[in-house]
Parts: structure tokens; C-alpha cells; sequence
């Protein structure tokens, strides 16, 4: 096929919207396993990590949870650790023996 037959050929696919059917997770072959999911997601809420998205990933989502907060009870953008998979009891429901209670992804300030 000529340069100009493959670029007919190409069009009509060029030409459907691939937007509904992309799936990050589908290309990177991530998300058969629920803690795979976090482990991306808590990468990306992490600022200092490799991917140079700095903070955006973790201000789309607390900007709309702090739209839902009344004014001065707002979550901040920085300052947050980030874990996953994370029992989230304290010492004394630990040492009362309640049942763990395993948390996705955790953020975390010292305040």
C-alpha cells in the first residue's frame, strides 16, 4: 500500500472518538487487583513522586470534598503524608481487639 492508500485507510479510524473508550489503567495492564489501584492512586497523591505532577493530582480531588466543608473546616492541599492499605484503629482499639480496618489510601498531617 502507498503512502496516500494507507493514509485513506487511516482517516475513518482517526475520525471516532477514542475518549470512552481509553482507560489508563487498561494501558499501563494495571487494575485487575484492587491494591494495584491504590498503589497508583497513592503514587499519584504523593507530590514528591516521579511523575512531576507535583500537587495537581491531589488538589482536583480535595477541591471538591472542600466544596462540601463549611469555611475553616477545610482540608489542605499540602503538608499530607500519603499511605496505603493502612489499619486505621488506634492504639486503644487495637488493645480493645477491634476488628482491623484497612483503609485504601490515607492522608495524614501531624495536626
Amino acid at each position: 500500500m502507498d503512502l496516500g492508500g494507507f493514509v485513506t485507510a487511516l482517516l475513518p479510524s482517526l475520525s471516532k472518538s477514542m475518549a470512552e473508550q481509553f482507560n489508563t489503567f487498561r494501558v499501563m495492564h494495571h487494575g485487575t487487583h484492587e491494591k494495584q489501584l491504590s498503589n497508583v492512586f497513592a503514587w499519584l497523591l504523593t507530590t514528591e513522586a516521579t511523575h512531576c505532577f507535583g500537587d495537581t493530582f491531589r488538589r482536583i480531588p480535595l477541591a471538591r470534598v472542600n466544596t462540601g466543608l463549611p469555611l475553616g473546616k477545610t482540608l489542605p492541599h499540602s503538608g499530607c503524608r500519603v499511605v496505603h492499605e493502612a489499619d486505621t484503629r488506634s492504639s486503644d482499639e487495637i488493645a480493645a481487639g477491634v476488628v482491623m480496618d484497612i483503609a485504601d489510601i490515607v492522608l495524614s498531617r501531624p495536626d
